[in-house]
């Protein structure tokens, strides 16, 4: 697989599961991932599992059937510079 450094990724349904599965190749190829779940708090537990600087990984809670939710996934982990380049819809809504 191409490096993936440099990359934003967002992975809904990140918390646990297939979206959980995503997210960690995503950041173990390189990737800096917004980790998006309904359940905010697992969502930041796993993204500082994944990055314990907080500047390669970032969670939020995100409802998918909410497009004000929605509008929050543009969030970046702080380190990125560039807006997202993968997009992973794993949530069940």
């Amino acid at each position: 697989m191409q490096s993936l450094a440099d990359r934003v990724a967002i992975v809904t349904g990140a918390a646990s599961g297939i979206g959980l599965g995503i997210a960690t190749v995503l950041r173990a190829e390189g990737a800096d991932v917004v980790l998006a779940d309904a359940n905010g708090p697992a969502a930041d537990t796993v993204a500082r599992q994944l990055d314990a600087s907080g500047e390669h990984a970032v969670g939020i809670r995100v409802d998918v059937t909410e497009s004000d939710d929605m509008a929050r996934m543009s969030i970046r982990p702080q380190r990125a510079t560039a807006a997202a380049a993968i997009l992973a819809m794993s949530s069940l809504s």
